[in-house]
C-alpha cells in the first residue's frame, strides 16, 4: 500500500485549514499534483516536502511529521486508510471543515502529540487515538465512532454526544442530568475493544498504556448525552478501591 509522508519544512504565520489533506484525494494524483493543494493562502508543498513510497501495511496511510499546532481540521474528511501525526495538532482535529456537517468517518487517525479544542466534533465513525491532551469540548455531537485519549481532557466533553465511545484516563466531570452514574462494566467485549486499537497504534505511548489498563484494571462506564437522547459511552479504568454497581441498570439517567 502507499504511504504518503508530508514532513514540515517551515512554520505558518497563520492557521492552516488542512482538511485538503486527503487520502481519498492523494490516491488520484501525482507528488506534483499534491503539491499544489491549496491550504489557503499557502500550498502544501510551500509548508512540506512530500514523498511517497509502497509499503507493507494492509491500508494506505499519510504521516505528517512536524509541529502543526497552527494546521486545524486534520483529518477531516478522513474515510479509510490511516492517518499518523508525529506532533500535535490544531483544534477540530477529525472534525468537519466548513460546509460539511460530519467529521471523521472511518478508517484510523494516530496524532503521538497533543491536539486542541474540538476533537472529534461531529465524528460519524472510525478510530481516532490522541496519546497526549485535548481541549475542550472533545467528542461534541458525536455521532458515532470510537475517541480514545491519553493524556488529560479539556472542559465540556462529550457535549451533545449522541452514540459513540469515548476513552479517557481518568473519570470526567460530567452534568448528573445530561449523563448517567457510573457503574462497572465487566463485559469481555473490552478485551476485545482494546486489542483490535493496540494491533494498530504505537505500543509504548499514553493512549495504548491506557487501553493495556482497561484490559487489566476493569471499566467505569457512564451514558449520555441525555440532554439529546444520546447513547453514548464514557470508559475510564477501574480500580480495585472503587465502588461502583456492577449492574447496567445504575446507567439509567436521571430524570
Amino acid at each position: 500500500m502507499t504511504v504518503w509522508t508530508l514532513q514540515a519544512t517551515s512554520a505558518p504565520q497563520q492557521d492552516i485549514d488542512s482538511s485538503p489533506i486527503q487520502m481519498r484525494r492523494f490516491s488520484r494524483l501525482s507528488l506534483a499534483e499534491i503539491e499544489r493543494i491549496s491550504l489557503g493562502v499557502q500550498t502544501i508543498g510551500d509548508l512540506f516536502r512530500v514523498t511517497s513510497k509502497q509499503g507493507r501495511h494492509e491500508m494506505d496511510r499519510i504521516v505528517l511529521q512536524g509541529d502543526l499546532r497552527r494546521f486545524h481540521h486534520v483529518a477531516a474528511e478522513h474515510h479509510d486508510g490511516q492517518m499518523l501525526v508525529e506532533g500535535s495538532v490544531g483544534d477540530h482535529l477529525a472534525g468537519p471543515s466548513g460546509s460539511n456537517h460530519l467529521g471523521m468517518r472511518g478508517g484510523l487517525v494516530e496524532v503521538r502529540g497533543d491536539a486542541g479544542c474540538y476533537t472529534g466534533h461531529r465524528m460519524r465513525r472510525g478510530t481516532l487515538v490522541v496519546h497526549g491532551s485535548v481541549g475542550t469540548l472533545v467528542a461534541s455531537q458525536m455521532i458515532a465512532g470510537t475517541v480514545v485519549i491519553g493524556g488529560t481532557v479539556g472542559s465540556h466533553a462529550a457535549y451533545g454526544m449522541k452514540r459513540g465511545t469515548l476513552v479517557a484516563a481518568a473519570p470526567l466531570a460530567l452534568a448528573p442530568e445530561r449523563f448517567s452514574a457510573a457503574y462497572r462494566d465487566q463485559s469481555p467485549f473490552w478485551n476485545l475493544f482494546s486489542r483490535s486499537i493496540l494491533a494498530s497504534i504505537a505500543p509504548n505511548l499514553a493512549a495504548s498504556q491506557l487501553l493495556r489498563q482497561l484490559e487489566s484494571a476493569g471499566v467505569l462506564t457512564r451514558r449520555g448525552d441525555g440532554a439529546v437522547a444520546g447513547q453514548g459511552e464514557i470508559a475510564v479504568p477501574s480500580h480495585p478501591e472503587d465502588r461502583f454497581p456492577a449492574v447496567p441498570k445504575s446507567a439509567t439517567l436521571a430524570n
